[in-house]
């Protein structure tokens, strides 16, 4: 299959892309009448799941070699999902309003990546439109990934300060991860290729 063109690689990622833009869209949706719902619901059935950082007691577990004379192990931090019920209204669509901030996030890259295909199946990718698309792909992706280590910051101070816990000790830090970060400024960096090959084609065409 070409890579480039109609009925190539290309187009069927575009299709692709615009079947995954229509299904953020839906979750969005879905999204907004589980907040409507909450509204309208009792307090004693709001449920809501936070992640939450943890550090078992030693006295609590134990973790035994298989065989004699293999290094000892113990867990010294730990990362899993509290599920919390009977939290107020204003807790959960907290929750729900960050998870429709993500989904924006992801359906404006989904966007822009989908236009950016476009020119691929019309063989003219070499446009200054382009590169500040790519270049708004890389920082939506940084700023989700900023957007979503404050979020589990800030729930994972709020059980720390709400539960305690037997046999655990439950604990909250800030923490980011590398990869979108480098993802996004890879993106950024590729878009100001963009841009420097659209100008030199505007050039090229404007010498032709």
């Amino acid at each position: 299959m070409k890579s480039l063109g109609p009925r190539s690689l290309s187009s069927a990622i575009t299709t692709i892309l615009t079947i995954a833009f229509y299904l953020t869209i839906l979750a969005g949706v879905l999204t907004t009448v589980h907040g409507i719902s909450v509204l309208l619901s009792g307090p004693e059935q709001l449920t809501v799941e936070q992640e939450v950082y943890f550090k078992p007691q030693p006295s609590s577990y134990k973790i035994t070699p298989v065989r004699a004379g293999a290094a000892k192990a113990g867990i010294t931090a730990a990362q899993g999902v509290l599920e919390v019920t009977g939290v107020s209204r204003a807790r959960v669509l907290l929750g729900l309003a960050f998870d429709l901030f993500v989904l924006a996030l992801v359906a404006l890259a989904l966007v822009n990546l989908r236009e950016v295909f476009k020119t691929l199946v019309g063989e003219s990718p070499f446009v200054r439109d382009n590169a500040a698309r790519i270049r708004r792909i890389g920082f939506l992706i940084i700023i989700g990934e900023v957007a979503h280590g404050l979020f589990v910051f800030a729930t994972s101070r709020w059980l720390v300060g709400n539960f305690t816990s037997t046999g655990l000790t439950l604990g909250s830090k800030l923490e980011f991860q590398l990869v979108p970060f480098l993802a996004g400024l890879v993106l950024i960096a590729i878009g100001e290729v963009f841009r420097l090959g659209a100008a030199m084609k505007e050039e090229q065409d404007l010498t032709v």
